[in-house]
């Protein structure tokens, strides 16, 4: 609770989805001003306390959704019932569990897919659609994290180390991964340190401009949140996202027939989401207004999330 007001009241509960999944969430401040509703990114990461703070109070009503198996989301780590379709229901359920009629809704990195599709399938309940560092989940964006041609080629040494020395990458260093940490019934350690080449390989991408603050996993140091959002994303790349190869793409073509207003805010030294694919996402939704900060990567700075 550090930096919020005490006399600011944050309501929480768990919101019942299925025999293996209750949903935490936070409903935070004066229940008068206008619903903004916070799509965490991983998959898998959950939310932090520091989302309670990242948005203008006096502006907005915060919701904090933490998805499937995601943060104080119970069970933890749970791949079952765990898809993108599902977190898109989880939205509907909770708009109804709060009684909102319309909403603004923001999707940070990952949380832009449910977010979009969410947005594209239910356009009568959504005043603004913000789009944080939005991954467009296709083809070309899983190959560009998890191949040789794509960001590895900034990252030469960490991609040796993920890639278990080049011998594999695409669908096939995604299945590896799988196989020995998800299916295995290996040792707790060997478990680990596959959680650590992954989660130490989503890092070497998310510090390459502050590389002072990235700190690697161990099998000895890995606590198991971090196992759990290895587990998660895993999970979510191996299904291809539960999307086909375009993505989010035809649910942005959507928006662009509706009245929804749509901003996004992008870095300019962002290497996961790079800046230059929001390009092919402008042609489609013309009116989505971009702000592109030069020197931001992948974090936006907070400073930028209050002005929204």
């Amino acid at each position: 609770m550090t930096n919020i007001d005490p006399q600011l009241e944050v309501r929480s509960g768990f919101l019942p989805v299925g025999v293996d999944h209750q949903l935490y969430f936070e409903d935070i401040g004066d229940i008068t001003l206008e619903p903004l509703l916070f799509l965490h990114g991983g998959p898998g990461l959950g939310c932090e306390e520091k989302h309670r703070t990242q948005f203008d109070l006096k502006k907005y009503r915060v919701i904090l959704l933490n998805q499937r198996g995601s943060g104080r989301s119970q069970t933890q780590g749970e791949l079952n019932d765990n898809s993108t379709q599902l977190i898109v229901k989880d939205i509907e359920t909770l708009r109804k569990r709060l009684k909102l009629e319309k909403f603004s809704l923001i999707g940070s990195s990952w949380g832009a897919v449910p977010a979009t599709l969410y947005a594209a399938e239910n356009p009568d309940r959504i005043n603004t659609l913000l789009l944080k560092s939005p991954f467009l989940a296709r083809r070309k964006d899983f190959l560009w994290g998890y191949s040789s041609q794509g960001v590895a080629q900034q990252l030469q040494w960490d991609w040796e180390q993920f890639s278990l020395k080049g011998r594999f990458q695409g669908s096939t260093l995604v299945q590896q991964y799988y196989s020995a940490l998800v299916h295995a019934e290996a040792p707790k350690k060997e478990r680990a340190a596959w959680a650590c080449r992954w989660i130490n390989w989503e890092g070497a991408q998310y510090f390459y401009n502050r590389p002072h603050e990235k700190i690697d996993l161990t099998p000895e140091t890995i606590t198991p949140y971090w196992m759990n959002v290895a587990r998660i994303q895993i999970h979510y790349a191996k299904n291809n996202y539960f999307l086909d190869e375009t993505g989010i793409m035809p649910s942005l073509e959507k928006l662009a027939a509706t009245n929804i207003k749509g901003f996004c805010l992008q870095g300019g030294k962002d290497i996961i989401t790079p800046a230059s694919e929001l390009e092919e996402v402008k042609a489609i939704w013309p009116s989505l207004e971009i702000k592109i900060l030069p020197e931001a990567d992948h974090k936006i700075p907070e400073e930028e999330l209050l002005k929204l």
